[in-house]
């Protein structure tokens, strides 16, 4: 607070109060949905970094905050069928272990779609990039999009480990791409 603002402060506060208290102590060894409530802390840095600049939460924050918020299920979903007898022997109640893989691979392809939605949506929604963004959003989305219908289908681990680093790749693309595409479009 002494640094930034009062609004970064309390945005970084409750990130690590939700962190520490609704995902790990509450939310981890108790539900299967822990990835996907839990993780919205981890979706918070796009508020705090705007928060800082701005000093507000502007609506492409609220957008990069959705983007990080339905790409991490699917992430940790396919981490989770990967390591399905690291978790089942640990007693973490992943998705997998729960519900199977089939339900799994399920929820991975319906949160690969609102990711993806949210992805190329920021084009739309903000003022902040512009077509070279839109392209490569489409284009490597669309990959993820058949990863996620392939491991859907077929529900192998091999599939699930190509997809969860994939989800990497494809995160990381993205906002290298809003940098740039926002550094040559507001240039």
């Amino acid at each position: 607070y002494y640094y930034v603002n009062l609004l970064t402060a309390i945005c970084a506060f409750v990130s690590m109060l939700f962190y520490i208290f609704i995902y790990t102590i509450l939310l981890k060894p108790r539900t299967d949905q822990n990835i996907v409530i839990g993780g919205i802390a981890g979706c918070v840095g796009p508020l705090i970094g705007y928060a800082a600049s701005t000093n507000s939460l502007p609506l492409p924050g609220w957008i990069l905050f959705l983007i990080i918020f339905f790409w991490t299920p699917p992430h940790f979903w396919a981490l989770a069928i990967f390591l399905k007898e690291d978790y089942d022997a640990a007693n973490f109640p992943m998705m997998p272990v729960i519900k199977g893989v089939a339900i799994t691979t399920r929820e991975i392809l319906k949160y690969t779609l609102l990711y993806i939605a949210c992805c190329i949506g920021f084009y739309f929604t903000t003022n902040r990039v512009g077509f070279l963004y839109l392209g490569f959003s489409i284009v490597l989305s669309l990959y993820m999009l058949y990863m996620s219908i392939d491991l859907y289908k077929k529900q192998t681990k091999a599939l699930a480990k190509k997809f969860f680093f994939y989800s990497i790749v494809h995160l990381f693309a993205i906002n290298i791409v809003i940098i740039i595409d926002f550094l040559s479009f507001h240039s």
